[in-house]
């Protein structure tokens, strides 16, 4: 059973809040581990999108703060396309976390053409995985998030973001917010501050990346998380 927060929580959560945000700090760490252990006790509730951490609802996840300022009009047509976006995204997200960690290479069905040229790609082989489908929960346990995969070459740490889209003529959108939230986790979490931000777009026969700097993300990050905040009834 997932437990709901309490009139306590709740005052502890309006609390907290204005002092969950932090600037990034340098790496504490003497050397990039060869994985992130896990956060134990921390699940994720696909149908309903929601997290618990040691049996606790965590209030909001980084897509509900992320997306908070959407348009009705955006959100309707976001949905309209649901049957399209959702399983393409499930089936190649699937089948990248398999190939990170070395498993057996799942049958992409229908979206080999995303998921082909998306696993040959050279980014794989330039770096290592750290970290697949990370589970994050910020240290006063606001918010929760997963990001996609973190990868280390031995001296570089990149933070990365998986994308599918319709066509390769989709024009990228701002991932800026969402991964600013995951640095902040993983620099809260494990001490780790990523070098580089990077999010692949999958596409049919193609795929590309774009590069944002983490202090950057962070900022836009911030930003939109003190938003969200002004916009809660307990504030």
């Amino acid at each position: 059973m997932i437990a709901t927060p309490s009139p306590a929580d709740t005052k502890a959560y309006n609390t907290a809040t204005f002092s969950v945000t932090t600037t990034l700090k340098p790496s504490k760490l003497d050397q990039i581990p060869e994985t992130l252990p896990p956060i134990p006790n921390l699940e994720f509730f696909p149908d309903s999108h929601r997290y618990t951490h040691n049996g606790r609802l965590i209030p909001w996840s980084v897509t509900k703060i992320t997306s908070h300022d959407k348009s009705q009009a955006d959100l309707d047509a976001m949905w309209s396309r649901r049957s399209d976006w959702e399983p393409r995204g499930q089936q190649v997200h699937s089948c990248l976390e398999a190939f990170l960690k070395g498993e057996a290479l799942l049958n992409p069905g229908k979206y080999a053409e995303w998921v082909e040229p998306l696993l040959e790609h050279r980014l794989w082989r330039d770096y290592s995985c750290i970290a697949s489908e990370r589970r994050m929960v910020s240290p006063c346990g606001l918010v929760a998030g997963s990001c996609d995969a973190v990868l280390s070459n031995g001296t570089k740490t990149l933070l990365v973001d998986l994308k599918t889209v319709s066509s390769a003529s989709r024009s990228p959108y701002s991932t800026d917010r969402q991964m600013g939230a995951y640095t902040w986790l993983l620099n809260a979490n494990h001490k780790l501050y990523v070098d580089h931000c990077v999010t692949v777009w999958a596409a049919p026969g193609f795929v590309r990346l774009t590069v944002a700097e983490p202090d950057a993300c962070y900022a836009a990050w911030d930003a939109c998380f003190e938003q969200f905040k002004l916009k809660q009834e307990t504030f």
